[in-house]
């Protein structure tokens, strides 16, 4: 019980207040609150029901699936073909770039693992190499129009996780 009580508290006191800050002057912090914490805590509850094998294989496995819907399958035409306003809750928008609430738990689950296998500094770690990737994929963003969110932060920070997992 104790285990749980310092994730759920690690998660509210390092995740929450550091994304919340980057956005808190020039978005629409009320729905940005209530996507960050039901991406937050859905991936709570992923990570529960899964061994953090499973958990690092469902990452990788999103990850790539993000890759295919994005370029190939069934999104790329469904971003071109619905109003925004019929998955806006979806999505949380953030000037004129729209993250679906899906990476945000995905970023948020990355993170529970890579504490649950090293602590609380390879969350950090795994923090800052989400936030890494997502940088690297809107500079990429500039020359394309849509971009899957997943590969880059995601794998960055499985690929630490494991390494660390590996070597310890």
């Amino acid at each position: 019980v104790y285990y749980w009580e310092e994730l759920i508290n690690f998660i509210s006191i390092i995740f929450f207040p550091t994304t919340l800050y980057i956005f808190w002057k020039k978005f629409a912090i009320p729905n940005l609150i209530i996507s960050i914490f039901m991406a937050g805590a859905s991936a709570f509850l992923i990570k529960l029901m899964f061994s953090d094998l499973a958990t690092g294989l469902l990452l990788v496995g999103f990850s790539i699936f993000d890759l295919y819907e994005v370029f190939k399958g069934p999104l790329k035409h469904l971003a071109h073909s619905l109003h925004s306003s019929e998955i806006s809750l979806l999505l949380v928008k953030v000037e004129d770039i729209e993250i679906g609430m899906g990476d945000l738990l995905f970023y948020s689950l990355a993170t529970g693992l890579a504490y649950s296998i090293g602590g609380e500094i390879l969350a950090l770690t795994s923090i800052i190499l989400i936030k890494i990737g997502v940088l690297a994929t809107l500079l990429l963003l500039e020359r394309r129009k849509m971009l899957p969110g997943l590969p880059l932060p995601v794998l960055l920070s499985v690929f630490a996780t494991f390494l660390v997992s590996l070597l310890s």
